[in-house]
């Protein structure tokens, strides 16, 4: 492939090499279309393709969301109802998603497999240029919205699973935060507008505009394609060509975007807090400073260092500055990028209104003292040392790379430029580091936020009524509506309804089904991954060595047995190590540790870690304390890391208070914004001790604990910190550990940090107790909910038939009943190795329905059974599960969880061996375990009060989360 030539129809504009992920760019123009095509070949089997399209919203209504939603229920050439849940059941994707932006629809997908991504391609090409939905608008009534009307003589309601997505969103101050800040910054531009949809407004979306919608942007000249791996580029290109492009010219308008002009702005709104709450001190406030362009790479990045030295910990300037005076009780900021024209936020959280004139006094006070004073050089130095760090690591969370790569290409290519300052650094942090010395940093926070000619202030109002206002704005909404419509348009809502519910319950014929790619199982790998580690003695110590290739870079996980704790100190536990690394040292104040840590570690984190032994089911818990540096940092980082853990020093009670008061709110955000996760643990907590562990360090019983210590500070603290203090001297001990290292200087490692670690006596084994039955009903201030059941003491020997009846349940019974008919925006169960199994509804508008639809699940695989389902489909699917795409990062943690939980290969090729002779015997004689849940019969819900109290006759008690139980 050379430059300028031109394979089928594509066009080779450029070609570079790209040095920083090892591989090749080649960028390309389909000459018939317009359409653009990146290219990123590089030696790596996932293969990655996404094709995105500019999504400019001109109103509230949410087209793009619904739209991204309905392309993926059917198309021409594949006209089963949901190839997206197919797909998700049958194929070996490594990812399987699409988004909506701001500003741009992405459909991305990769697979290791080669027919499987060549599928997937397919598949998605043509849901996105022929979808059924432009035919059939039953597929626009299920996944935008409908009025719920199935006699003439009932209140309709809304109903759609995007409609009760964005009513979950829209529960979140933070999300209400964000929405309301782009909203004042970009009044004129499509920033101004939501993308996902305002609940309000989404209803107002007509059938006929949203194919207007579609016609005018889902079109190739309006289209931006992606590739990623080792591929036959010549056989994708041919198929992208071939079957799809070369169908169109260039159609449509040109979509562009139109720049904001500077505006100054401000807005006030309420959001919803319990009805029990107090609103005194809860309300937000937010200030966002748009700071240039999207191509200003440079100008963003120091953007993004400023935020971290202005907001990093409770030390740094800003936060320390809001949070002393007693103006807020947690403070944000960061850079909003990936847009067209970013910006800078700074959220002020739980605070009183009449306090915003003092707090943009002394934040404005503080930020020309900070200019004139100049920036502490050596933050500026540690904070750019960390994100080379992570350039250098190019660890994404377990994402593919190549995902990653097309979706960051989005960040300039989308905008007309240039893709590869968006994938690669470049000299970036050598021009950075090159302005330290100067006035650079100063002069950005002078001219974007000081002097901000484009600025817009949110002040969110905390309302204990908002929640029940907005019930009944939309009852007598629909109400009024309804008021209006004559007996024959109430007819044809009936007929309407009617005809969505025989579309919903209807099944794809043999002939549909057909028509779908599949993978069989003669295309599967029939032995499991093995991750190669080496088990041995160092003195006492057992020691975890991972042979991998790690790019200059040490990982160390450390694992430390806790088992002679009591249950209730567990919860000091947690608290404990939230406090490690975010409060001062015996040698340290905190800000120089932050900076010491930034300049040393890549990354540093503790978290608490149950386990399972697969083969005896006895529980053993752990701390887990993992770092990771470069390998000329080692020493250094081993010296911080045990400064950390041995010399925190808890004496500073306002530090200390602080961060319970930061606690209390993450928490309290992730009860309304993950209400399933909070669901389970208080329902498998019932029953099972591990899951008792976890409820007490993240759930209620922690959330009421860190209520209790704030409430009754000044009786509890001195206790409290004894108790700290006692904690630490008992947990770090090298008796307790584990040490898990990857690093071509593990030796070294091994030797500099357990030799010189404090010996000590562990405590005799401690029996930890579950909480007891008591099925429960919490209340959150939320417009939907979350309803989980499951049972945490299941027998089952056949593990792998579990896995794949968890893929059959969760997307096709529970996809089908609670996700289409029911409208909540997610489901599904999952079954563990370790005796739990669980089923989990996520923003759902009616959770005593979906708690049915658990209960009926017998009656489903029966039928399942007698009419002898063909399972290759979900056994292919679920064979992707359980060989997911690993990073070497998240390979090694992986291991880790292995050896602990006593999981060796042959343990693991049993699974699969059962998964993929998985029979319909298998799945009969599963049953019982849906028959001992049903009888163990242990439930919680959480949501609004409406929704709760829809549940009562199945619960044993209700009340709000505010209130102490």
């Amino acid at each position: 492939m050379k430059l300028n030539d031109i394979l089928h129809g594509f066009k080779i504009n450029r070609i570079n090499h790209l040095e920083e992920i090892s591989g090749d760019l080649y960028e390309m123009g389909h000459l018939k279309t317009s359409a653009k095509l990146l290219w990123l070949k590089r030696d790596d089997e996932n293969k990655s393709f996404g094709i995105a399209f500019k999504t400019t919203p001109t109103d509230d209504t949410g087209v793009f969301h619904i739209l991204e939603h309905c392309v993926l229920n059917g198309s021409k050439r594949y006209p089963v109802r949901e190839p997206f849940v197919d797909l998700l059941k049958g194929s070996l994707q490594t990812f399987l998603n699409a988004m909506t932006y701001s500003d741009k629809t992405v459909y991305p997908v990769s697979s290791r497999n080669n027919k499987d991504f060549i599928n997937l391609m397919r598949v998605y090409l043509d849901a996105v240029f022929n979808p059924l939905v432009l035919e059939n608008p039953n597929i626009f009534y299920q996944e935008g919205w409908h009025y719920e009307l199935n006699d003439i003589n009932e209140t309709p309601i809304y109903k759609g699973v995007v409609f009760n997505e964005m009513k979950g969103a829209f529960s979140s101050a933070d999300s209400v935060k964000s929405r309301m800040i782009m909203h004042s910054l970009f009044p004129d531009n499509c920033y101004g507008n939501e993308s996902g949809g305002d609940p309000e407004f989404i209803t107002d979306l007509t059938y006929e505009q949203f194919c207007a919608a579609h016609k005018k942007y889902y079109n190739p000249s309006n289209s931006y394609i992606f590739l990623d791996g080792d591929m036959d580029i010549d056989n994708i290109l041919a198929i992208i060509d071939d079957e799809y492009l070369n169908n169109y010219g260039k159609e449509g308008d040109l979509i562009d975007f139109v720049k904001q002009e500077p505006i100054i702005n401000e807005e006030l709104i309420e959001y919803e807090i319990s009805s029990e709450a107090d609103p005194k001190g809860k309300a937000h406030i937010s200030y966002g400073q748009v700071i240039g362009n999207y191509d200003e790479t440079e100008k963003i990045m120091a953007f993004s260092l400023i935020s971290s030295i202005l907001c990093g910990s409770n030390e740094s300037p800003i936060k320390k500055l809001i949070i002393d005076n007693g103006l807020g009780e947690d403070v944000y900021v960061g850079v909003q990028d990936g847009i067209y024209q970013p910006y800078f936020v700074i959220d002020i959280v739980n605070t009183d209104l009449e306090k915003e004139e003092l707090i943009k006094e002394k934040i404005s006070e503080e930020l020309n003292r900070l200019v004139k004073d100049g920036l502490n050089k050596e933050e500026l130095e540690a904070n750019l040392n960390q994100r080379e760090f992570k350039a250098k690591e190019r660890d994404f969370g377990g994402a593919p790379k190549g995902l990653v790569y097309g979706l960051s290409a989005l960040d300039t290519w989308l905008y007309g430029g240039d893709p590869i300052d968006s994938i690669c650094y470049g000299d970036l942090f050598d021009k950075l580091r090159e302005k330290i010395n100067t006035s650079y940093y100063e002069d950005l926070i002078k001219e974007y936020i000081i002097d901000s000619k484009h600025h817009a202030k949110i002040l969110l109002k905390p309302s204990n009524t908002l929640g029940e206002a907005k019930l009944e704005k939309e009852k007598n909404k629909l109400i009024n509506i309804s008021s209006t419509w004559s007996e024959e348009y109430k007819k044809e809502l009936v007929e309407l309804n009617k005809n969505l519910k025989m579309f919903q319950e209807s099944e794809d014929t043999p002939e549909q089904k057909a028509s779908l790619p599949r993978l069989h199982l003669d295309d599967l790998k029939k032995e499991v991954t093995k991750y190669e580690y080496e088990v041995t003695k160092h003195n006492d110590n057992t020691i975890i060595k991972h042979h991998l290739d790690t790019n200059g870079i040490s990982y160390i996980n450390t694992y430390i047995e806790i088992d002679d704790l009591k249950l209730e100190e567990y919860r000091t536990l947690s608290f404990m190590i939230k406090l490690l690394a975010s409060i001062k040292t015996k040698n340290y104040d905190l800000l120089t540790l932050n900076r010491k840590m930034r300049s040393i570690l890549g990354d540093f984190g503790l978290d608490i870690l149950p386990v399972t032994d697969i083969k005896t089911f006895d529980q053993k818990t752990y701390v887990s304390l993992r770092w990771s540096s470069l390998l000329r940092n080692d020493n250094e980082a081993i010296d911080l890391v045990q400064e950390i853990i041995h010399n925190t020093d808890f004496s500073d009670k306002q530090a200390i208070r602080n961060i319970i008061k930061q606690a209390i709110i993450g928490l309290e955000q992730s009860f309304i914004n993950s209400g399933h996760a909070l669901a389970l643990l208080r329902m498998l907590a019932q029953s099972s001790s591990r899951a008792a562990i976890s409820e007490q360090t993240s759930g209620l019983s922690f959330y009421y604990y860190l209520k209790n210590i704030d409430n009754n500070w000044d009786e509890l603290n001195d206790n409290l910190i004894n108790e700290l203090q006692a904690l630490k001297n008992k947990l770090f001990i090298k008796e307790r550990y584990i040490v898990s290292v990857a690093s071509d200087d593990s030796d070294n490692i091994i030797n500099s940090f357990i030799d010189n670690e404090i010996s000590g006596t562990i405590g005799e084994y401690i029996d930890k107790k579950p909480l007891g039955k008591r099925n429960e009903g919490i209340i959150v201030p939320s417009n939907v909910s979350y309803a989980v059941k499951g049972s945490a003491s299941l027998e089952n020997n056949n593990i792998g038939a579990l896995h794949v009846l968890s893929n059959i349940l969760t997307y096709d019974y529970l996809w089908n009943n609670v996700r289409v008919k029911n409208g909540a925006y997610g489901c599904g169960f999952k079954a563990s190795i370790n005796k739990s199994a669980y089923f989990y509804s996520y923003r759902d508008p009616s959770p005593n329905l979906s708690l049915d639809i658990y209960s009926n699940t017998t009656k489903y695989l029966k039928d399942l059974v007698d009419r002898n389902e063909d399972l290759e489909n979900y056994i292919v699917g679920t064979t992707g599960d359980f060989d997911p795409l690993l990073t070497n990062k998240t390979q090694i943690r992986r291991a880790d969880a292995d050896y602990l939980a006593n999981l060796n290969d042959d343990d693991k090729q049993k699974v699969l061996t059962e998964i993929l002779n998985t029979s319909i015997d298998d799945i009969k004689e599963a049953i019982k375990i849906f028959e001992k849940i049903n009888e163990e019969n242990n439930i919680c819900v959480v949501g609004n009060k409406d929704s709760i109290n829809q549940c009562k006759d199945k619960l044993d008690i209700i009340y709000d989360f505010n209130q102490k139980q």
